[in-house]
């Protein structure tokens, strides 16, 4: 029974994964610039700045993370520990034009995120620099988040 479960969860992971990376078929060219490693370097909740990676992170555990966007129009984000053990991943599609990045978690901890989560936010690449703004809902109110990436 557990091997039937476990690839039933498998085919939803691949449907999952799959399925919404078909629709973005036909539409703007991915950014090049955005496509490869990002490492997290600074974030900021409304103005205030953030002591480390850990307040933001998805984990207690998290120290540090990277994004990896591909050509495909999927992504992975890595969350590192402080001996760089890897202790969170998520994933999913997006697509993206010169401005406004939309990402859609289909993957968050090995399992299936249903319904997808879907987050838009502005992005500015200045060489090996990123810099992420959107307003996220924590709890009922809205909060102005900046992340800041460095190319690897």
């Amino acid at each position: 029974m557990k091997n039937v479960v476990a690839f039933l969860g498998l085919t939803a992971c691949l449907v999952f994964a799959v399925v919404p990376g078909c629709s973005d078929k036909g539409t703007n060219p991915v950014p090049t610039e955005l496509i490869g490693t990002w490492w997290y370097v600074s974030s900021s909740m409304d103005g205030v700045p953030d002591a480390s990676y850990s307040e933001v992170a998805n984990t207690q555990y998290g120290d540090t993370a990277s994004v990896i966007f591909n050509s495909d129009r999927t992504w992975v984000n890595y969350e590192y520990d402080d001996t760089q053990n890897l202790v969170f991943t998520q994933s999913g599609t997006y697509s993206a034009d010169a401005d406004s990045l939309t990402m859609t978690t289909i993957l968050r901890a090995g399992a299936p995120v249903n319904p997808p989560r879907v987050q838009t936010a502005a992005y500015v690449v200045a060489g090996i620099t990123m810099t992420m703004t959107a307003t996220v809902d924590l709890g009922g109110t809205d909060h102005d988040l900046v992340i800041s990436y460095i190319k690897e």
